[in-house]
């Protein structure tokens, strides 16, 4: 009898390891499969991403001015960075002053600042703020100020235009994929308003007297 019992006992013993092995399986494949599902989720959003990128570069090619240009590049980070605020900030003629042209959601950039108030400018490469509590902060934000902000400079054929200016209510760190993505726009914007503010140039060149600034034959034609 003794020894029936103690067999039963082992087999229940044996059969609640099995359940339990069973139920970490169990669990240990549902977790890869929300994760499996989690990475696919965010492939299918950077996918989409790189897709309204393409879409705006294509816009931008066939933009006229620089207020299309201006317009373009608005809507796109408003799809891209949906929820966040941000400006597209241009050099004056002069390089003496920086003005924003252009704004989505509750953008805390000053209307017009200097070009050394920005950590972007005086630096000539990407600044990145995770957390404004602690940190180098540039003078062109208004209070209260963001969580977090990048702001990333605009430069094509080796001259500066400006900043593209993203921040975030919250304190988060950027990951690379989505700093990537904003620099990528910023690359675009700027090599797009480099070209049409030559030609503009050139446009205003071969319709007007170079000494007078009158308009000449080829504008009347």
């Amino acid at each position: 009898v003794f020894e029936q019992r103690t067999v039963a006992a082992l087999a229940e013993v044996a059969v609640f390891d099995d359940i339990t092995d069973r139920k970490k399986a169990e669990e240990a494949l549902r977790t890869a499969y929300e994760s499996l599902g989690a990475k696919a989720n965010e492939l299918q959003q950077y996918t989409r991403k790189i897709k309204l990128l393409g879409e705006m570069g294509h816009m931008l090619q066939a933009c006229l001015t620089v207020d299309e240009a201006y317009t373009v590049i608005s809507q796109a980070a408003q799809q891209l960075f949906a929820g966040e605020q941000g400006a597209l900030c241009v050099l004056s003629e002069s390089q003496a002053v920086v003005e924003p042209v252009s704004t989505w959601g509750q953008s805390q950039v000053t209307q017009v600042f200097g070009p050394d108030e920005c950590w972007a400018l005086r630096r000539g490469r990407t600044h990145s703020v995770p957390d404004t509590r602690d940190g180098l902060i540039c003078k062109h934000l208004t209070r209260p100020l963001p969580g977090a902000y990048i702001c990333v400079q605009l430069m094509a054929q080796g001259k500066t235009l400006g900043i593209l200016h993203l921040s975030q209510p919250e304190p988060t760190r950027l990951n690379q994929a989505k700093q990537q993505l904003v620099v990528t726009m910023a690359e675009h914007a700027a090599l797009a308003l480099s070209n049409l503010r030559h030609y503009e140039t050139l446009r205003n060149q071969s319709n007007r007297d170079p000494l007078t600034n009158l308009f000449n034959r080829r504008c009347m034609e």
